[in-house]
């Protein structure tokens, strides 16, 4: 977190490492570092729903938002969907986030982080699909680096 302007006042982080069930696996380390760094904080998770088992009862972890894309990919075939999105989209700006990290770096992880209106989203700045363009800190990974590291 240095370099950063995140501090021990950070009381709410949210990490966005929706899916593949290896990469969410993958991101606990981060999950841990962060409660190591922060122990204060309130720590959620955005992880698709499908995956949530895998972290849900982490002892660094607070809280989980689920993020239902099955159910989402019908947004453009229900209308009800759609109203469904928005409350997603809504609740997940209640929570009110200090921080927020994209671990994911593709478009739809960037348009969560900016979606949460936090005022610190960070991300990779070489991220794909345009996903640095959520985030107002960005930082470039050398592509040869493990996920891990």
């Amino acid at each position: 977190m240095s370099g950063t302007k995140a501090n021990k006042k950070t009381s709410r982080v949210l990490i966005i490492r929706p899916s593949a069930l290896g990469d969410v696996s993958r991101t606990v380390p981060l999950l841990a570092s962060l409660r190591h760094a922060m122990p204060g904080a309130h720590i959620d998770w955005l992880v698709h729903e499908a995956f949530a088992d895998v972290i849900r009862h982490h002892p660094a972890l607070d809280g989980l938002v689920l993020f239902p894309r099955s159910r989402f990919a019908r947004i453009y075939r229900n209308p009800r969907v759609m109203w469904e999105a928005l409350a997603w989209i809504r609740d997940l700006r209640r929570r009110k986030y200090d921080l927020v990290i994209d671990a994911q770096g593709l478009f739809r992880s960037g348009l969560f982080a900016q979606m949460t209106a936090a005022p610190i989203r960070i991300g990779f700045g070489n991220a794909r699909e345009f996903a640095w363009l959520g985030y107002n800190q960005r930082y470039h990974v050398d592509k040869q680096l493990h996920t891990v590291d």
